[in-house]
């Protein structure tokens, strides 16, 4: 179970990078390498965790941000499974909103 909320807090990292409007590329709006096709997580009785997967249309990892020199203002590019968790479900200080 503990690698089912260190998933979950990489995605609600992942989600606040991509939630920045600085260096946003016109690439990423229409592109088929990161438009979603399906989506699903399955729970591996064998490896005792959930496993994530996306599909994608085009080819997935193929499209990539540029590069700036430095991790302040790089731009990011990540998937967001949304989820009903409240922060404290996962470790984190009650406050407003889901993870």
């Amino acid at each position: 179970m503990k690698n089912v909320f260190a998933s979950i807090m990489l995605v609600g990292l992942v989600a606040q990078a991509c939630a920045q409007t600085t260096n946003e590329d016109p690439r990423f709006k229409d592109s088929k390498d990161l438009k979603i096709t399906k989506a699903d997580v399955v729970f591996d009785s064998q490896l005792q965790q959930l496993v994530w997967s996306i599909n994608v249309e085009g080819m997935a990892g193929k499209l990539k941000p540029t590069a700036v020199g430095q991790l302040d203002g790089a731009p990011v590019l990540g998937y967001v499974f949304p989820t009903t968790l409240s922060s404290e479900a996962v470790g984190f200080d009650k406050t407003e909103g889901i993870v």
